[in-house]
């Protein structure tokens, strides 16, 4: 799209919406009543009433049914219509509309990392576990490589932030992104929704719900979304592109009056090209570099030259199934059986040139001289899958001042990582002949099996009237072991056939590791509730987290080097309230906490040539600071909503290697040896320390007519992001505003809905990860699909 027509699009949005809204606001008084309306700017309420107020929103964040307003946690929350309305099509998009929510993107999914209270796990390495637990349905996702999921046929997705060890277990550390989809009803129902942008992203979602008996329930739901990528390759497919499609089918049985059993089976296919290294600096050699790829480098260029193609395919299934029952009034019982398996294939160009090999091809560019040239030998260049079974029984008695889950949790997975990154060198980087060509590549073999078990048990006691208290434990066993293989080539690239990829050099060395370490670990929480109203709540908690161990399965693991590095240990403190005022006119929820994570696990990339990265335990991480959200309903028809979050999170010390300015200017401080740094004080990585938004959501009748329309507004800013470890100022992304809107005209009875939609309307250009590689460039970024303007138009119709 030309800049001309962007901003043509963005003037149309922000005039049109802002003067709708005003429009039809100011003629609310002369409208009919309205319907059920659920408008999308506030985070955390369901707007569904006719009269002027706010409906709270039902959550299972102490994993039962409660109202929001009533939990003692910091929890942002968002209804499936609301997730419509803006136009999210995957998790990646609800760091929009959730201020305490991040997103990382990196060279494949198992890269990415979501952040909450400046706490993230973003990694290279396959063998990290996360900090953010994801949930879907009940079942904890194991690894980052299934946290990019398409959004379909959703009942609501909840934002717990802080240590959630006693009810969700392990690997939430940071918080829990809670994701519930729709059940099957009781009536025949249907939906078929199609969206198109003017930048050729197009989708179609299909969802079919219908009673088979009186006792039995199915509902099926299905996606294709095509976009085509974004960003020019001269020389290479395109790329920030994506290709998926998936099903979900539901089978709901009533076994008795009190029982039931929910069947649940996932597929999903993606084919990404998100995870190509962007150059946004040029390297040491600048001048070859610059002459042979012929476009700019630097900061918004949206045009590379890369031989090499970026794919990250995955596949994902899984079956599960939940049995409820309810022997009294006072006691449900809950049994969640889970298998997934998971397989990711991925290759990316990792030199940012035109030069090098590609599989059945050969040598392109045989005659340059550029002394860093990546060999593309297909997506089985990066090989990650696991599968996992997992079991949780558990039940909740709630009767007089008691309200009491107790459960067991198992859960085994097995994983297997593969990578081979050939690559042709210059002697002189090798610290070899220089002007002679050879051959490297570290390829290895990693098999990471992972079980862990646990029992847990939380109260929730009414003291006195208005006055709770509540506490917990969970127990946990867990035993990683890693087996690790790898054979390390240097040879004369003569020896090297680049058409067919075989090697007929031996390895000038092969290493093997064998590791297993076991782990005990007690989390808990325990905190006190006042509500003196059924419209204020006020508590304080403290509470404490486990982050399982990781495995390192680099391309420069040490002999020397203990693999499975210590879990992380997060303790938390947290004071909050929850007020209701006028009416329920007006919803205010504010949080401040403070938090102390032992043994931070990090990823860091190693001096040299190439991507060399390795995961550490970097200290420890302090961070507090407070959260707030609000919402006001001026009317029925216009609801106002805005959140913040400060959080300073920062590392206490840890020697670290001097970043590439520091060495180019000659500053490295030499602390505590010589070319390392003390990074006590430095902002987390991944982590804004200000982010705030501001919505305006307003629906109303036509005029004498039977249908509605809407219009919403939404501005989120995020403060500067420092990305890699060590303060290098080329890899802080500078802060950033977006504006989104959407204009929504429904149909009688809401059966059809019309929907013009915008992304980022201000046209802010901006990065959602950069990395410092010293040769490759410095640093290399990643893109977010909204990282320029563009819009579309979303039908979708009920029957």
């Amino acid at each position: 799209m030309s800049f001309e027509n962007s901003r043509l699009l963005s003037k149309f949005f922000v005039v049109a919406a802002s003067h709708l809204a005003l429009a039809y606001m100011c003629e609310a008084n002369a409208q009919t009543s309205p319907a059920t309306t659920t408008p999308a700017g506030a985070p955390t309420a369901s707007y569904g009433s006719s009269e002027s107020n706010l409906d709270e929103l039902v959550v299972t964040a102490q994993r039962r049914s409660e109202s929001l307003k009533d939990v003692p946690i910091s929890v942002q929350a968002v209804t499936g219509d609301q997730i419509s309305r803006q136009a999210i099509t995957d998790t990646r998009d609800l760091a929009s509309i959730a201020p305490t929510l991040n997103f990382t993107t990196g060279n494949n999914g198992g890269a990415t990392a979501f952040s909450l209270r400046g706490i993230s796990s973003v990694s290279l390495e396959s063998g990290v576990q996360p900090s953010t637990a994801m949930v879907i349905d009940g079942v904890p996702v194991v690894r980052q490589s299934e946290f990019v999921a398409d959004l379909g046929d959703i009942d609501r997705v909840e934002i717990l932030n802080g240590p959630q060890g006693t009810l969700f277990g392990k690997n939430s550390t940071a918080g829990v992104i809670n994701i519930t989809t729709k059940r099957p009803g009781g009536n025949f129902e249907g939906s078929i929704e199609g969206l198109a942008t003017n930048d050729s992203e197009y989708s179609v979602r299909v969802m079919l719900n219908t009673p088979i008996t009186d006792g039995i329930r199915l509902r099926l739901d299905g996606y294709y979304r095509d976009q085509q990528p974004l960003i020019k390759n001269l020389s290479g497919p395109d790329i920030i592109g994506v290709r998926s499609y998936g099903f979900r089918g539901k089978a709901d049985f009533d076994i008795t009056q009190d029982a039931d059993f929910l069947l649940q089976a996932n597929y999903s296919h993606g084919d990404s090209s998100y995870g190509q290294l962007i150059p946004v600096r040029p390297s040491v050699f600048s001048a070859a570099q610059l002459a042979l790829i012929g476009v700019p480098v630097g900061f918004g260029a949206t045009t590379i030259n890369m031989n090499s193609p970026a794919e990250d395919i995955t596949e994902n299934k899984s079956v599960t199934g939940t049995f409820s029952w309810r022997p009294t009034d006072h006691l449900t019982i809950v049994s969640i059986s889970n298998y997934t398996r998971f397989d990711e294939h991925s290759v990316v160009d990792e030199d940012g040139t035109p030069a090098g090999a590609n599989i059945g091809t050969g040598a392109l560019l045989p005659n340059s001289t550029y002394p860093v040239q990546s060999i593309d030998v297909g997506t089985d260049s990066y090989v990650n899958t696991y599968s996992y079974y997992s079991e949780e029984l558990r039940a909740n008695y709630a009767s007089g001042p008691f309200n009491t889950v107790v459960g067991a949790y198992y859960q085994r997975v097995n994983q297997t990582s593969r990578l081979r990154t050939p690559f042709n060198f210059d002697g002189f980087v090798l610290g070899l002949t220089p002007g002679v060509r050879y051959f490297e590549s570290p390829e290895f073999n990693a098999q990471i099996p992972d079980k862990t078990a646990s029992v847990f048990g939380d109260l929730t006691y009414e003291v006195v009237s208005h006055i709770k208290v509540f506490g917990g434990v969970r127990y946990t066993y867990e035993d990683l072991s890693e087996r690790y293989h790898r054979d390390d080539y240097l040879n004369l690239y003569s020896f090297y056939n680049p058409i067919t990829t075989v090697n007929s050099a031996p390895p000038v060395d092969s290493i093997n590791v064998v590791a297993a370490k076991s782990i005990y670990n007690t989390s808990g929480r325990v905190g006190a509730q006042y509500q003196p109203t059924s419209d204020l709540n006020f508590y304080v908690s403290a509470a404490r987290g486990y982050k399982g161990p990781a495995a390192d399965a680099s391309q420069n693991l040490s002999p020397a080097t203990y693999p499975i590095i210590k879990p992380e240990l997060a303790t938390g403190f947290e004071l909050g309230a929850k007020v209701r005022f006028f009416d329920h006119r007006v919803a205010v929820n504010a949080a401040a906490f403070h938090e102390t994570i032992e043994n931070i696990q990090e990823n860091i990339n190693l001096p040299g040539p190439i991507l060399n990265p390795q995961l550490v335990n970097a200290g420890k991480l302090r961070t507090y600071g407070f959260e707030g959200d609000a919402q006001w309903a001026v009317t029925p028809e216009f609801h106002l909503g805005a959140g913040v979050v400060y959080d300073r999170a920062y590392y206490l010390g840890y020697p670290f290697v001097c970043n590439s300015t520091q060495l180019a200017a000659g500053t490295c401080p030499n602390s505590p040896a010589v070319g390392f740094q003390n990074i006590r004080g430095q902002q987390a990585v991944g982590s804004p320390r200000w982010k705030y938004s501001l919505s305006a959501d307003y629906e109303n009748q036509l005029a004498a007519t039977n249908m509605r329309f809407y219009s919403l507004l939404r501005w989120t800013w995020t403060d500067s992001i420092q990305y890699q470890l060590g303060d290098d100022p080329f890899t802080r992304e500078p802060s950033h505003g977006m504006l989104n809107a959407a204009l929504g005209l429904k149909g009688p009875g809401d059966r059809w809905d019309l929907e013009l939609f915008g992304k980022n309307l201000t046209n802010r250009f901006y990065y959602s990860n950069r990395l410092d590689a010293p040769i490759l460039g410095q640093p290399i970024a990643f893109l977010s699909r909204d990282f320029g303007v563009y819009g579309g138009v979303k039908l979708s119709y009920h029957f």
